[in-house]
């Protein structure tokens, strides 16, 4: 069974490496921005982990990390430009295409006067599962 975020199977969590909020004053604050920008990405959770569990199956001990750049346009508030930082990521080209797969059609709701840049990271973690001893039978006297 795999799960998001508590699994002794699975850990898969998305974790803020870096962002900015680049344009006029109004809008969102850059905080605000990073947090509504990563609630976006938290909608994808689901299918980034039924992608990863689907790796697990042919390839499993699979792991890494995937850091994905990406802006956010003024006023549509949509996901564009999308593209792995091959030389932060560290997980299989697999795995990344199921981050960027994940994202494509993403908008931030709603879209703000600002046009956003961010730079988010992905970890991905198999665990393998604890054997836990059960006591052997008695023998029948």
């Amino acid at each position: 069974m795999t799960t998001m975020m508590k699994t002794a199977i699975l850990t898969l969590g998305v974790a803020i490496t870096a962002f900015s909020a680049v344009g006029c004053a109004s809008g969102r604050t850059p905080e605000a921005y990073r947090d509504d920008t990563e609630k976006m990405l938290s909608a994808t959770n689901q299918g980034v982990t039924d992608c990863y569990t689907n790796i697990l199956k042919t390839a499993p001990t699979t792991q890494g990390s995937v850091t994905v750049h990406f802006v956010i346009q003024e006023d549509s508030g949509a996901l564009v430009h999308a593209k792995v930082d091959k030389a932060r990521s560290t997980a299989p080209e697999t795995v990344q295409q199921c981050v960027t797969g994940a994202i494509q059609n993403l908008h931030l709701t709603p879209a703000d006067a600002q046009r956003g840049e961010a730079l988010f990271t992905w970890d991905f973690t198999f665990k393998e599962p604890q054997v836990v001893e059960q006591p052997a039978d008695k023998p029948a006297t």
